[in-house]
């Protein structure tokens, strides 16, 4: 039935919103040019990202972060 689509979309995208919200305040953005600090769509972001190990040195972290914001039940 359409409203129940319309109820389901409405509950994915304030869960959607709530995750973002909470991620935004844990690390301030959820862009990953802030997060990571290069511009990883450029070959020479991504050599540098590359360079400086920040895969595992920043986005675990993050991975992490969301997982628990997640797993935690509040979003």
């Amino acid at each position: 039935d359409e409203d129940d689509v319309a109820g389901s979309k409405r509950e994915c995208y304030a869960a959607v919103r709530a995750f973002l919200d909470s991620f935004t305040a844990l690390h301030g953005t959820i862009g990953c040019r802030e997060l990571v600090g290069v511009d990883l769509g450029s070959e020479e972001g991504l050599a540098r990202a590359r360079e400086l190990n920040l895969f595992q040195v920043k986005c675990e972290r993050y991975v992490s972060d969301a997982c628990d914001l997640l797993e935690d039940g509040s979003v």
